[in-house]
């Protein structure tokens, strides 16, 4: 399935549809590669063309240790979404920095149970070929989980934080490969011509453990 902020406004807009009790429930990534497409869709909502008003988010990772830091992955989600009329309390980002990590992603497991489960994933592709914080090997049943970091993740994301790799935390929540796989749709965004090797092979080759993005081919 292609993306674009067109598609993803539509199905955001007929949550407005749904009963009250009934929530559009979306898988979100953060990111470069993401941020335009949030960006248009604040700027549909600020233009009126949408509401978030029966929206439940799901936020896909976030790094060990720092979760007030200015990039921390719940700072960039609330720096982004608080532009809109979702509320707080349907968005839900995993806690790097609950004393136990372990009732951390029990606790999300069984939120996105309780809401239904994802009925749309936005993901992005990293250029080591992960989703989220599922790295090379990545088990297809894979649930929310605390993972180390692999040096090609530490590398690419030091530049976020003064390109010092001292800075970078080792150590992540993320959900699992399995999550995507059991979500309704995905919607998957690919940009930058390094990243067109990892396009190609989601592309062209069968679903295999060389790769989380070729788990769910779904491009």
């Amino acid at each position: 399935m292609t993306c674009s902020h067109v598609t993803l406004a539509e199905l955001v807009a007929s949550a407005e549809l749904h009963h009250p009790d009934k929530f559009f429930t979306l898988g979100l990534s953060t990111g470069s590669t993401p941020l335009g497409c949030y960006q248009k869709l604040i700027e549909s909502y600020k233009n009126r063309d949408l509401s978030f008003k029966y929206v439940k988010t799901f936020n896909v990772d976030e790094y060990v240790g720092l979760r007030d830091h200015p990039e921390s992955y719940h700072s960039f989600m609330w720096n982004n979404f608080k532009h809109t009329d979702i509320h707080s309390e349907n968005t839900h980002i995993l806690d790097g920095n609950a004393a136990d990590l372990q009732a951390e992603r029990d606790t999300f497991e069984e939120k996105i149970k309780v809401a239904g489960g994802m009925e749309l994933f936005l993901r992005g592709i990293g250029p080591a070929q992960h989703i989220a914080f599922n790295q090379l090997g990545s088990s297809l049943v894979s649930r929310t989980r605390v993972k180390m970091l692999a040096m090609d993740t530490i590398l690419a994301n030091a530049r976020f934080l003064d390109g010092d790799l001292a800075k970078v935390p080792t150590v992540a929540l993320t959900v699992g490969v399995g999550a995507v796989i059991d979500a309704g749709e995905v919607m998957t965004l690919v940009t930058g011509a390094h990243k067109a090797f990892v396009l190609y092979k989601a592309i062209k080759e069968g679903v295999n453990h060389s790769g989380p993005c070729l788990h769910t081919q779904c491009v």
